[in-house]
């Protein structure tokens, strides 16, 4: 089955528990699996994160495509643990929410270093594809 028409309420509402949950990103020296293993086994500095805009559009050649939102770590971060940095955790108060590897070359960080990000976003695109499966 192809889907035609996706309620962008569908994805907002995955966007705005993602606005009310995420509320920091620790800088990492390996990919976490748990919240702890983010915060104190593999974090080399954490940072508050903000919301900077609405939910958008994504789009691809004036066709609707999905909703995205952008985060950005607000205000500056240190690193409070030496290491190379290698993958970004997004975090709640409770729970690890997404990991994300950093593109490009790991960073060799030193205890102190300022850490300048990029914003970026999370975004879900509508589904095109659904498949059909019997419920047992």
């Amino acid at each position: 089955m192809t889907a035609v028409y996706t309620n962008p309420l569908f994805p907002d509402a995955a966007l705005e528990w993602a606005v009310v949950q995420i509320t920091a990103a620790c800088i990492c020296s390996q990919a976490p699996v748990t919240r702890e293993e983010a915060v104190a086994t593999y974090c080399l500095a954490t940072g508050n994160l903000s919301v900077t805009g609405p939910f958008a559009l994504l789009n691809n050649e004036g066709e609707e495509i999905g909703r995205y939102i952008v985060f950005e770590i607000s205000g500056s971060i240190t690193t409070t643990t030496a290491g190379t940095a290698s993958h970004v955790a997004l975090i709640s108060a409770t729970d690890l929410i997404q990991v994300y590897v950093c593109t490009g070359v790991d960073l060799e960080l030193e205890v102190d270093d300022p850490i300048q990000t990029n914003a970026w976003c999370t975004s879900f695109l509508y589904p095109t594809d659904v498949d059909i499966c019997e419920v047992p």
